[in-house]
C-alpha cells in the first residue's frame, strides 16, 4: 500500500472533527509515524499532507488562515460552505477582506448545519455536497452542482432510532407502477438574495435541479425588499422552483456555536436554534414523476458527490431500511474500524 492510501486509512482515527481543535503539522507527523508500515521523512509527510488538503475526497483539511489540520467532513467543510456565498457577496474577498470573508464563511457553515438538522428532524434526509465549485476546472459546474439534496421516503414507517423501515409490499407496488419510492429535492442555498445576481442564481438553481424530482432555492436571511420578493415569487411559480427564506438574523448567527457543535447537539440542546428561523415561503416547487437518469449519470461521472448520493440511496433499498446519511469517514470512526 502506498503512502497516500495509508494516510487515508490512518488520518480519520487521528484528526479532530472540529477545526478549533486542529493538530499542528509537527505533532501530526509524530502521531502518523507510529502507525505507518515503513519510515518516511518529515518532509515527505508534510508534502503529502499539503497535497491531500487540496483533494476534497481526502480526509485531511487545513485550517483557513492559520496552522493545523482537522478531519474533513461536509459539516466543517469550507469547500462546500463557501458555495453559499454569491459572487456579489464575494467581491470583498481579497487581502483587505479576510475578516469579512471568514465571517461570511462561518455563517454559511452554521446555516448548513441548521438546515441539515431541521430537515432531518422532518424526515427529509439531507445530503450536503462538498466540492468547491469556485475551484473547479470549469465554471459550468455552478450550473450543475447543488449545495444539498433532500431525500424523502414514501414507503415505510419511522422506528425508534429515526430510521425508516421500508415496506416491501409498497416498494413492489411502486415498482410495478413505474413510480419511485422516494423523492429527491435539489437545493441551492444562499445567505442573502443579491439583487444584481438574483436572476442568475435562480436560473442556476433551475439548471442544477434538472436531474431531480424538485428544485428549491433557499436563503438564510430575510427577503425584506418587496421587489426582490416579487421577482423570486414570479420566477418560482413560472418555472416550478420552490423559493424559501429562513428569515434568520445573520448578525445573530455570529453568536452561535460552530457548525460541528450545532450538528453534534442533542435534540434538547438544539431546540433553541431550531426556533430561530422565521420561514417565509414565496413559491412551492412542482414535482416531476421521474429522475432524469441520463443527466444524473453524467453528473456522477463528473462529481463524486452525485455517485455517493446514489450509493447511499441504493444502500437503503438493499438493506430495506432508510437511514440518515453518514459521511464514510465519520462512520468508520464511530464503528471503530
Amino acid at each position: 500500500m502506498n503512502l497516500r492510501d495509508q494516510l487515508r486509512d490512518i488520518l480519520p482515527d487521528i484528526l479532530p472533527e472540529n477545526p478549533a481543535d486542529s493538530i499542528k503539522g509537527t505533532r501530526l507527523i509524530q502521531l502518523v509515524k507510529v502507525k505507518l508500515k515503513q519510515d518516511y521523512s518529515d518532509a515527505t509527510l508534510r508534502y503529502h499532507f499539503s497535497i491531500m488538503c487540496c483533494d476534497p475526497s481526502a480526509p485531511i483539511a487545513k485550517v483557513e488562515q492559520g496552522q493545523g489540520y482537522y478531519l474533513r467532513s461536509p459539516m466543517n467543510s469550507p469547500q462546500g460552505a463557501q458555495n453559499l456565498i454569491s459572487l456579489q457577496q464575494g467581491n470583498f474577498l481579497g487581502p483587505d477582506g479576510e475578516e469579512e470573508a471568514n465571517l461570511q464563511l462561518s455563517r454559511a457553515m452554521k446555516f448548513r448545519a441548521l438546515y441539515a438538522r431541521m430537515n432531518l428532524a422532518a424526515l427529509r434526509f439531507p445530503y450536503l455536497f462538498d466540492q468547491d465549485a469556485a475551484a473547479a476546472e470549469s465554471p459550468e459546474i455552478l450550473w450543475r452542482m447543488p449545495n444539498a439534496a433532500l431525500v424523502e421516503w414514501e414507503v415505510g414507517e419511522v422506528d425508534d432510532n429515526g430510521n425508516i423501515q421500508l415496506d416491501q409490499s409498497l416498494l413492489r407496488l411502486k415498482q410495478s407502477l413505474g413510480l419511485s419510492p422516494f423523492t429527491i429535492t435539489s437545493v441551492k442555498m444562499r445567505l442573502d438574495p443579491e439583487p444584481k445576481t438574483l436572476r442568475r442564481e435562480f436560473f442556476q438553481c433551475l439548471s442544477q435541479s434538472g436531474w431531480a424530482h424538485r428544485g428549491e432555492l433557499v436563503f438564510a436571511g430575510p427577503i425584506s425588499d418587496e421587489r426582490v420578493a416579487d421577482t423570486l415569487r414570479d420566477l418560482g411559480i413560472r418555472y416550478g422552483v420552490g423559493v424559501t427564506s429562513y428569515g434568520l438574523d445573520l448578525d445573530a448567527i455570529d453568536t452561535w456555536p460552530e457548525a460541528v457543535t450545532l450538528q453534534a447537539m442533542s435534540d434538547a440542546e438544539f431546540e433553541g436554534f431550531a426556533s430561530a428561523p422565521r420561514i417565509q415561503r414565496l413559491a412551492a416547487s412542482k414535482s416531476a414523476t421521474h429522475l432524469d437518469w441520463a443527466t444524473l449519470q453524467d453528473s456522477c461521472r463528473e462529481n463524486a458527490d452525485f455517485a455517493d448520493l446514489l450509493d447511499w440511496v441504493q444502500g437503503c433499498l438493499e438493506n430495506n431500511v432508510a437511514t440518515p446519511y453518514h459521511h464514510p469517514r465519520s462512520t468508520k470512526r464511530a464503528s471503530g474500524e
